[in-house]
Formats: C-alpha cells, structure tokens, sequence
C-alpha cells in the first residue's frame, strides 16, 4: 500500500484499511472472548476506530515490518 512505502494514501487506500472491522463489529456483540483484528491496519486514526469498535486488540504485523518506527511516528503526531 502507498501508506507502508511513505507516499500519501489516496481514499482507495484508506477504504483497504480493516478491511474486516464490519465482520469485527458484528462479532464483537456476541463473543463471550475478547477479539483482536488484523489486516490493513496503518493509520493511527483507523486504528483508534478499530479500538472504538470494541475490538481488545489490534494486529500490526507488516505495517510494523515495513515501518518500526511506526509507534514513534504515531506519538509525534
């Protein structure tokens, strides 16, 4: 995606991002355990939403692969 290689994401990237948090909002109201989503997840903005929709936790794998500086990026805003 644009956003992992430093180029600006357009809105077909940002429409990619937590390509499954429908399937999450929908599982999140009747699991009896805690869920963690993953998939496509690189903006601090769609991560915050991810955490709103009631998902315990979010997987970061590649974007944190591709940018390990990513947490940092995030805090400096």
């Amino acid at each position: 995606s644009p956003a992992m290689t430093g180029r600006s994401a357009d809105t077909r990237t940002q429409a990619r991002e937590a390509y499954f948090l429908d399937l999450a909002e929908d599982l999140v109201t009747t699991s009896p355990i805690p869920l963690m989503l993953t998939g496509g997840i690189t903006r601090r903005g769609t991560a915050q939403k991810v955490l709103d929709s009631g998902v315990a936790v979010i997987g970061m794998g590649t974007a944190l692969a591709v940018t390990p500086d990513l947490p940092d990026r995030w805090r400096r805003g």
